[in-house]
């Protein structure tokens, strides 16, 4: 098929907890999905859902193989996952010539991302996630380099020395005096980038630029903040509610930043 794309990663973790994670509407939602529902076994349906996204999906459950392999499909893709102790591969196949092969690439390289740090920070804990969503008329490249680059991220969201290598640490301070520290999770190649963040109970924060379906010089810019909790509390860790949505205020003020800059005309 034209443009499949394979991706292996690395996870501290058992193929049963591996497993949970790939095949089960709890673990999906650990980090792929904000919203699972149905029943994932062979010739089973789910719904994926991202509210914040307005975005929604119905897979069939193509495969299962219990422990080790699960297909879900949608049309002609095909996305499988197979897992092992340590070690989670992901293929998409049946792409097309016209699909975005790339923009897939970075988007499951981030996910995977997320699945890792969910299952070795976050055992047995719910993800919650903020989507903080702007437009602007700007390139997949120029976006990467506001993520990225000091230059850029000092426009909008932090001052620091930018981000380095992937699975190496940062420290920035944003530019409310928040400090943010951690793990570049996934920086390499693609479009998207995903940071650990220690001082917000060890989240994530994912940047990302989307195409929009409206305009071809434009851009959707996404913020996704994820936090894990125990499933009885919303709020449980460091962070209590009122500051909760202090940091999501602040990352909306960010991507208007972000959004009014690239309109400008940004970092050439």
């Amino acid at each position: 098929m034209t443009g499949d794309l394979h991706i292996d990663r690395r996870v501290s973790a058992l193929s049963s907890e591996l497993w949970e994670a790939c095949a089960t509407p709890r673990g999906l939602e650990g980090w792929y999905a904000d919203r699972v529902t149905g029943a994932i076994a062979n010739g089973g349906t789910v719904r994926v859902e991202w509210p914040g996204l307005q975005s929604s999906a119905a897979l069939e459950v193509a495969e299962w193989s219990p422990e080790r392999r699960v297909v879900y499909r949608n049309g002609a893709s095909r996305v499988a996952l197979e897992v092992s102790d340590q070690r989670v591969s992901l293929t998409h196949s049946g792409l097309s010539a016209t699909d975005d092969i790339e923009g897939f690439r970075s988007s499951w390289r981030v996910a995977l991302a997320v699945l890792a740090h969910s299952i070795e920070a976050h055992r047995g804990r719910q993800r919650r996630t903020a989507w903080l969503l702007a437009r602007a008329r700007t390139s997949a490249r120029i976006a990467r380099l506001y993520f990225t680059e000091p230059e850029g991220l000092s426009a909008w969201l932090a001052r620091g020395p930018g981000i380095p290598g992937e699975g190496e640490g940062y420290s920035m301070t944003t530019l409310d005096g928040r400090p943010m520290s951690g793990r570049v999770l996934t920086v390499e190649g693609g479009r998207d980038v995903a940071l650990s963040w220690n001082e917000a109970d060890d989240s994530v924060l994912v940047f990302r630029s989307l195409p929009s379906p409206t305009h071809r010089d434009e851009r959707i810019l996404a913020s996704c903040w994820s936090r894990w909790t125990a499933p009885s509390s919303r709020h449980e860790g460091a962070l209590g509610e009122p500051e909760v949505k202090q940091i999501e205020a602040e990352l909306e003020r960010s991507m208007r930043r972000l959004a009014s800059e690239l309109d400008r005309g940004g970092v050439a």
